[in-house]
């Protein structure tokens, strides 16, 4: 089977932020590409939200989804800057391998 895969573009404010996945990824891939940070979070099919997680400027996270939610599906996550007035620039890319 061919991978899937979906690209997610934007910038983080002060607001936090809901992008819904076209689909069920197996693997997220996240680059903040200025010089502020930002925070993310996952929220699996039954509405659970994950921890916080703060991605550093100009860095690169990867995380497989079981390690997020082993049971529940991740349908979306959340964004929002680390600072406020300091709009993080992200590109998030879900993939499913399955």
């Amino acid at each position: 089977m061919d991978d899937i895969l979906k690209v997610y573009e934007g910038t983080a404010s002060d607001t936090e932020q809901e992008i819904t996945f076209a689909f069920h990824p197996t693997s997220i891939d996240i680059f903040i590409f200025n010089s502020y940070d930002m925070y993310i979070c996952f929220v699996s099919s039954n509405n659970k939200q994950s921890d916080w997680i703060r991605v550093p400027s100009n860095f690169f996270y990867s995380t497989d989804s079981s390690k997020i939610s082993a049971k529940r599906k991740i349908k979306s996550c959340k964004v929002k800057n680390y600072t406020s007035g300091q709009n993080a620039e992200y590109q998030i890319i879900i993939w499913n391998n399955r």
